[in-house]
């Protein structure tokens, strides 16, 4: 996986918890979702991350998310695959709220790559408890 395919494939996973969930993106999740990007991209990299975000808004399709998270399954290391899920927690609350369709997205992503509570830790290790017991 080139590391260009691994900031689109992120990209495509944030927003696909952000504006997924309730089809809105709220300004705090939009600003998190670009926080993160441009901390997963390298120096040498010179593209735009809000333009990533954009252009990940503009092309959300579930299908585009579903492949992004079998792509990081095997692209990412299980440590960066963690850090993602942290950073998917931090982003469900961005806007203060955490609904429902959120939690089952962290969920779905967590069970698709094998992370579970004993591998949690930070504001993921509070969201995966919060989503598990249906909040």
């Amino acid at each position: 996986m080139s590391l260009d395919e691994r900031l689109d494939d992120l990209a495509f996973l944030y927003v696909g918890l952000a504006h997924g969930s309730d089809g809105r993106l709220h300004f705090n999740e939009f600003t998190q979702i670009a926080d993160h990007l441009r901390r997963w991209q390298r120096p040498s990299d010179s593209r735009d991350v809000l333009e990533l975000v954009e252009n990940a808004i503009a092309n959300y399709d579930a299908n585009r998310v579903e492949d992004a998270v079998v792509r990081l399954a095997t692209g990412l290391s299980g440590r960066e695959r963690a850090g993602v899920m942290e950073d998917l927690s931090e982003i469900a609350l961005a806007d203060r709220r955490f609904l429902r369709e959120e939690a089952v997205y962290i969920l779905w992503v967590s069970r698709r790559w094998g992370i579970g509570q004993s591998d949690a830790s930070g504001s993921f290790s509070t969201v995966l408890r919060a989503a598990l017991a249906g909040f």
